[in-house]
């Protein structure tokens, strides 16, 4: 069962997008000014910080989850790696690439959708400089390979994929590639690592409140499942925008 108050997520969600469109937000998000820091003669040390203020950017903020743990032991209990399909797009600026065969070029081509001919990976690479190869995968959030190139991956990169992180993931051929890339996009990870503070992208400022409390929900209802003891491994629950104010919701 659900700790999180509702309301007081849907009221962070419409502050957020106020607070990110400038608007005044009375004291939904209080932050005092900072005193200036004086030494014993009185002299400043620290100027005086003022009160932040809403401030509009010019691009869309995303919205995170951040979750801190308590009574989990990083090395003792278990971790965890989920992927876990979001109802709606938790960020827009994920970059897919698919490393294609013939059939997947031209499905690819159909559906506008950025990709590099497998077998032309040997001749633009070199597996034993690992260099180069890191550099142009980490342009990339996931990386799609066609099924029937998979086992060929360290045989034409080497290894560096997935020490960096990027281990393609396999694009059946029946698959509807368009769909697939829709799922990917709105895929997250749910994952327990070696940190107790861990957080996740789960929409827009720009998104319906609705949309992104959906969003909220699942992301901590899967980490709350995959936890030891549940909602008593849960320490703190906050919510932020890239370049706005964190409020507590648990």
């Amino acid at each position: 069962m659900t700790q999180i108050n509702q309301q007081k997520l849907r009221e962070t969600l419409v502050n957020l997008e106020k607070y990110a469109k400038g608007q005044d937000c009375g004291d939904f998000f209080v932050r005092t000014a900072k005193k200036a820091e004086l030494d014993h003669a009185g002299q400043i040390i620290k100027a005086e910080k003022p009160a932040r203020t809403p401030k509009q950017y010019k691009f869309t903020e995303t919205i995170e989850l951040q979750v801190g743990l308590k009574n989990y032991d990083p090395k003792k209990d278990p971790r965890f790696n989920a992927a876990l399909v979001l109802p709606n797009l938790p960020k827009t600026n994920t970059r897919i690439l698919v490393l294609a065969d013939a059939n997947d070029v031209n499905r690819c081509q159909a559906e506008k959708i950025e990709y590099v001919p497998f077998d032309t990976l040997a001749s633009t690479y070199d597996k034993t400089k690992p260099g180069p190869i890191k550099r142009w995968a980490k342009k990339y959030d996931i990386i799609l390979c066609s099924k029937s190139q998979i086992k060929n991956i360290v045989k034409v990169l080497g290894p560096t994929l997935t020490k960096i992180n990027r281990q393609p993931l396999p694009l059946e051929p029946t698959d509807n590639l368009k769909n697939k890339v829709d799922e990917m996009l709105r895929t997250i990870r749910i994952q327990f690592k070696k940190v107790l503070g861990l957080n996740w992208p789960v929409g827009q400022v720009s998104d319906k409140p609705e949309d992104v409390q959906r969003n909220v929900m699942m992301a901590i209802n899967t980490l709350v499942d995959n936890l030891k003891k549940g909602w008593q491994n849960i320490k703190v629950v906050y919510i932020h925008s890239t370049m706005g104010p964190s409020k507590r919701i648990f």
